[in-house]
């Protein structure tokens, strides 16, 4: 698994409308995987880190939330629960095998992973806990400063 202080995978995606990377961003961005749209503990997962959105917009953090998902279904996801930050769709798992999220038995769903990057795109920290979703705001928050 990536560790504390490797640099992150670079990636190209669209933030604000616009075709940029990640190691273009030149802020802190929180990066978390998720096995799917619609889902249960997905579901709870998108909206925690919606309903503490401000808590890392002061922070001056980019959220992103990744699945195999398509645009489409990212697109309504979005929409039915009004999530406030984008949402980054990997259907041939690229981002994911660059992020080690994919588990070991194929069939399985990727893991829930929170990827921490500073300014830099250096990782300040890696969250894991595929129930406890709270853990993964808290934890972001926290390397985060606070």
């Amino acid at each position: 698994m990536l560790k504390k202080g490797d640099i992150a995978p670079d990636f190209p995606l669209t933030h604000d409308g616009q075709a940029t990377s990640l190691h273009k961003l030149s802020r802190p961005v929180v990066l978390f995987f998720y096995p799917g749209d619609f889902t249960a503990v997905c579901t709870r997962e998108a909206c925690a880190f919606r309903d503490h959105g401000a808590e890392f917009q002061q922070k001056g953090a980019l959220l992103f939330g990744i699945s195999r998902d398509d645009e489409e279904s990212h697109q309504r996801f979005a929409a039915t629960h009004s999530l406030t930050y984008e949402l980054i769709s990997d259907p041939d798992l690229r981002i994911a095998k660059a992020y080690q999220v994919i588990r070991s038995i194929p069939f399985l769903p990727s893991r829930r992973l929170t990827y921490v990057l500073d300014a830099e795109a250096r990782i300040l920290g890696v969250i894991g806990s595929d129930l406890n979703v709270g853990a993964h705001v808290q934890g972001a928050l926290k390397l985060l400063g606070g």
